[in-house]
C-alpha cells in the first residue's frame, strides 16, 4: 500500500480519531463515575457516622440528665449537709438520698452502664445507689484523686464529663462529676460522681464491625476502649481531622469526624477508599481495550469508506489522465451516484465538452483569421504605383480647379495607406474618427450629399484606444441599409459617452430601419459585407473582432426600429 495513499491517510485518521474519542469517553466517564461512587460512599459512610453519633449523643445525653436530676434534687442537696451519721435525722435524710439516687437510676436508660453513682461531701458523708459492684468507703478519696475533681473545683461548673479512669476496675470510663447546690445558702455543699462505662460505645458501633470507629479526646489521641475494627498504627501517631486521607500499607483510609456533646470526645470513622483511589490500573485496562476495539472498528471503517469514496476518485484521476492525453471524450461511468464525487465527475465531463467547444471555436477562427489574411493578401496591389496615380489625379483635379475630385482623391488615399497597415491595431478614437471622416466624404460625392454626418465626441474621450476599422462598417451598413433605401436626405451621427468605466459609442441613422428578422440576419455569421465596401468587414466580423480583443462581456449591440432608426453601440473598456 502507498504511504501516501489516500487509503491510508483514511485508515490512519479514522484510527487515530476513533481512539482518541473513545479514550478521552472513556477517561472521563470512568472519572466521572468513580466520582459518583465516591461521593456515594462518603454519603453512605457519613450517614452511618452520624447515626453512631445520634446513639451516642443520645447516651451521653441520658447520662447528662441523670446527673442533673440527681444533682438538683432537694433530698439529696439536704443529706450533704450533714457532717456525718450520728443523728437519727442526718441517717433518715443519707437514706432517703441513696433512695432517690436509686429511684433516678432505675429509671433512666444508661442504668446497665452505670457502675458507680454517689453523692459525697467535704465531711466524708458519702450515699450511693446500689450497683453491681462493690462499694467502699474509699470511694469518695478515689474521686478527690481524679484530675476530674481538681479541675472544676475552683469554679461553679454546673457538670464536667471526660474520659477517666475508673475509680472500681481502673479500666477507661466515662465520668461525670457536678456540684450539689444547698437551695437555701445558694453554694455548693457536695459532689455528684456518676461513672459509667465503656459498654455502652461497644454497644452502638459493634454493628458496624465493617468500619473502623473510634473515639478521640480533646488532645487527639485516641480512647482504646469500645472502637471497632482493627486500629491501624498510624491513627495512633497524629492528630485526626475531618476529611483527612492517610496511607497506610498500601491502603488510603478516609477519615470523617463528628464531636460528641460531653467531655471534648470526638467520633471518628476511618473508612477504606483504596479501591476508589488506585483507579489507575482498571484505567489503563479500560484504554486498552478501548484502543483495540477501535483499531478494529477503524478498519472496517476503512474499509467501507474506501469503497465509498477511494474508488470514484480512482477513476475520476483515470479520467483526468486520459483528459491529460486529449481524450475530452463523455465518461458516464464518473457520474454515477448523486453524492459530492459524482456532482464532481459532471463537472469534469461539462469542463470536457467546454474544452472540446473552445477547441473548436479557436479552430474556426484560426481558419476565419487565415482567411482574412488570404483576401487582405489578394486584394494588396503595389501601394506606391496606387498613391502616386491618385497623388496625380489629385494634381490635375487641382488644376482643372475641380474639388469634387481633390476630395476624393485625398480621401481615398488617406483610407487605403490605413488600410495596407492592416485592420487589427489599437488607435486613439481622435484618429479612427479622422479616418471614418475620410470615407464619409466620398460616400457622399458618390451619394450626392443625400445625407447629414455628424460627430458628437466630448473631447477628453479623444485620446481613448480603439481597435482600427471598428465604425467604419457601422457607418457604412447605415448608408447601405438605412440611408440609401430611404430615398431622400438622411441623417448619421456618431456619439460617445462614459458608463462604469466603458467607453459608449453609439451610430445611429434614420434610415428605414430593421425588423427582428433583418436585424437577426444582418448579426448573424451568414451575414457578410458588400463586394463594394471598403474593409471588407461585416458588422458581425466587428462584434467577434470586439469580443476576441477584449472579452465576451464587451461587444457590439444594435437596436433598429422599422420606419424609425437604427442603432448600433460600441461597448469596450476605457482605455488611454
Amino acid at each position: 500500500m502507498n504511504l501516501h495513499s489516500l487509503k491510508l491517510k483514511i485508515i490512519l485518521s479514522s484510527a487515530v480519531c476513533i481512539i482518541l474519542l473513545g479514550v478521552a469517553s472513556n477517561v472521563y466517564l470512568y472519572s466521572y463515575l468513580t466520582s459518583i461512587i465516591a461521593e456515594k460512599s462518603d454519603n453512605i459512610d457519613r450517614l452511618n457516622l452520624e447515626t453512631i453519633h445520634s446513639g451516642l449523643d443520645h447516651i451521653l445525653y441520658q447520662l447528662e440528665q441523670l446527673g442533673s436530676l440527681c444533682a438538683n434534687d432537694l433530698d439529696v442537696a439536704k443529706a450533704m449537709r450533714n457532717s456525718g451519721l450520728n443523728t437519727l435525722s442526718s441517717k433518715r435524710e443519707a437514706l432517703r438520698a441513696q433512695e432517690t439516687l436509686k429511684l433516678y437510676l432505675s429509671a433512666s436508660n444508661v442504668e446497665k452502664y452505670v457502675t458507680k453513682l454517689m453523692a459525697f461531701n467535704g465531711h466524708d458523708l458519702m450515699t450511693q445507689a446500689g450497683s453491681s459492684v462493690y462499694n467502699s468507703m474509699e470511694d469518695a478519696s478515689r474521686v478527690r484523686a481524679l484530675p476530674l475533681y481538681r479541675a472544676p473545683s475552683s469554679n461553679n461548673a454546673r457538670w464536667t464529663a471526660a474520659v477517666s479512669e475508673s475509680i472500681v476496675d481502673g479500666k477507661e470510663c466515662i465520668a461525670l462529676l457536678s456540684p450539689i447546690y444547698d437551695f437555701a445558702t445558694s453554694s455548693y455543699n457536695g459532689w455528684l460522681y456518676i461513672e459509667m462505662n465503656m459498654d455502652w460505645l461497644s454497644d452502638i458501633i459493634s454493628p458496624y464491625g465493617d468500619t473502623s470507629f473510634f473515639i478521640s479526646r480533646g488532645d487527639g489521641s485516641l480512647v482504646s476502649a469500645g472502637n471497632s475494627g482493627t486500629l491501624p498504627d498510624v491513627f495512633g501517631t497524629q492528630p485526626l481531622y475531618d476529611g483527612q486521607r492517610l496511607k497506610h500499607d498500601g491502603k488510603v483510609y478516609h477519615i470523617q469526624a463528628i464531636s460528641l456533646r460531653l467531655g471534648g470526645l470526638t467520633l471518628l470513622g476511618g473508612f477504606d477508599v483504596t479501591f476508589l483511589s488506585s483507579g489507575g490500573r482498571p484505567l489503563i485496562y479500560t484504554v486498552m481495550v478501548v484502543i483495540a476495539t477501535s483499531l478494529v472498528v477503524a478498519m472496517v471503517l476503512a474499509v467501507l469508506l474506501s469503497n465509498i469514496i477511494t474508488r470514484p476518485l480512482t477513476r475520476l484521476m483515470h479520467r483526468i489522465r486520459k483528459i491529460s492525453r486529449n481524450d475530452l471524450s463523455y465518461d458516464p461511468e464518473i457520474e454515477r451516484g448523486n453524492d459530492e464525487i459524482a456532482h464532481l465527475g459532471r463537472m469534469l465531463n461539462e469542463m470536457s465538452g467546454s474544452i472540446r467547444s473552445l477547441l473548436s471555436e479557436m479552430e474556426d477562427m484560426y481558419k476565419k483569421e487565415k482567411n482574412s489574411e488570404i483576401a487582405l493578401l489578394q486584394s494588396q496591389v503595389n501601394p506606391h504605383f496606387l498613391y502616386n496615380t491618385l497623388d496625380s489625379i489629385h494634381w490635375m483635379a487641382a488644376i482643372q480647379k475641380n474639388t469634387g475630385i481633390m476630395t476624393m482623391t485625398k480621401s481615398l488615399s488617406a483610407l487605403l495607406k490605413n488600410l495596407a497597415k492592416g485592420v487589427g491595431d489599437k488607435i486613439p478614437l481622435e484618429e479612427e474618427l479622422s479616418l471614418l471622416c475620410s470615407y464619409v466624404d466620398i460616400q457622399s460625392l458618390r451619394y450626392m450629399e443625400s445625407f447629414e454626418f455628424i460627430i458628437d465626441v466630448p473631447k477628453e474621450l479623444l485620446m481613448c484606444k480603439i481597435v482600427k476599422f471598428t465604425l467604419q462598417p457601422l457607418v457604412e451598413n447605415a448608408i447601405f441599409h438605412g440611408v440609401e433605401p430611404k430615398g431622400g436626405q438622411g441623417l448619421i451621427s456618431v456619439s460617445a459617452s462614459e458608463d462604469s468605466g466603458d467607453l459608449l459609442i453609439t451610430v445611429r441613422d434614420d434610415g428605414v430601419g430593421m425588423t427582428a428578422e433583418e436585424l437577426a440576419s444582418v448579426l448573424s455569421a451568414r451575414d457578410k459585407a458588400s463586394s463594394g465596401g471598403l474593409s471588407g468587414i461585416g458588422v458581425q466580423n466587428v462584434d467577434e473582432r470586439l469580443k476576441l480583443v477584449y472579452g465576451s462581456r464587451w461587444g457590439l449591440t444594435i437596436r433598429s426600429e422599422k420606419n424609425v432608426c437604427t442603432e448600433a453601440t460600441v461597448r469596450i473598456p476605457k482605455e488611454v
